[in-house]
């Protein structure tokens, strides 16, 4: 097993085994890897729907739809359904494998 806990050394050099570093910088930081905003542009007014926000250049949207978020609770429903068939069935295997 390998632990990746090896501090970084005095010299710059990267370790055989560094450890993980997280860097934060402030969000006003306009090199900053996400934006702050919550969907406001440059003036703090909220976006008209279907415009991307003016928040430096990266573009943000909300590509989820309406069908999108049907489709995937018609799938959760379904995942849900298969795994409560697949339990009876098992239970059923049980109480049938005691009873012989």
């Amino acid at each position: 097993m390998v632990r990746w806990i090896d501090e970084p050394l005095p010299d710059g050099e990267e370790p055989e085994h560094p450890a993980p570093l997280l860097t934060l910088v402030d969000a006003e930081d306009e090199h900053a890897g996400g934006s702050a905003d919550n969907g406001a542009g440059a003036d703090g007014e909220p976006a008209a729907d279907g415009e991307a926000p003016d928040d430096g250049g990266v573009a943000v949207e909300n590509a989820a739809t309406q069908d999108d978020v049907d489709s995937a609770n018609l799938l959760g429903m379904i995942g849900i359904a298969v795994g409560a068939l697949g339990l009876l069935a098992a239970g059923f295997a049980v109480f049938r494998r005691r009873s012989v």
